[in-house]
């Protein structure tokens, strides 16, 4: 004979148990919405290559480099960057040589010839975001330090 359980005790382990499983959905597509980061050291050979095509890098100004843009990308979106680059008094620069970009639409050098950022060319995108913040709210902080570098995948996703 099977021993019965009570319906409340079945109600309250339907409800753990979707809740178990809601919580593995949310773990498991999680990733999706999670921007990955890329490592510093795997921007070093393609910052070896444009330091050797583009010397002035190293001249003390800012610079921002378009590497690998996506089709898709809101052309309004690099002249935003390259006007506020340029209102810093930094360069902006569109490579047009083959480069190992490894996915990588922007590229922005501190005035030390640093990388503060690499990624898409809207930042928010990899964030999942809906609005898209102009660079003059997330530019400055990666320049001047106060924030620290982003260095972000920015696989294309194009339809």
């Amino acid at each position: 004979m099977v021993p019965k359980v009570s319906p409340r005790l079945s109600a309250v382990l339907g409800l753990v148990l979707v809740a178990g499983w809601l919580g593995w959905c949310v773990a498991g597509f999680s990733h999706w919405w999670t921007p990955r980061v890329i490592d510093r050291g795997q921007l070093e050979p393609l910052l070896q290559q444009l330091r050797s095509d583009h010397p002035a890098l190293a001249d003390g100004q800012p610079h921002a480099i378009v590497l690998d843009p996506c089709p898709c990308t809101d052309p309004a979106a690099w002249q935003q960057v390259s006007a506020h680059l340029q209102a810093r008094h930094g360069v902006a620069l569109e490579h047009s040589a083959s480069v190992a970009a490894a996915g990588i639409e922007l590229l922005v050098l501190g005035a030390d010839g640093q990388p503060v950022y690499a990624g898409p060319m809207q930042p928010s995108l990899a964030f999942c975001g809906t609005t898209t913040p102009s660079p003059a709210a997330w530019l400055p902080g990666l320049l001047d330090g106060s924030q620290p570098p982003l260095f972000l995948s920015s696989a294309c996703s194009c339809p």
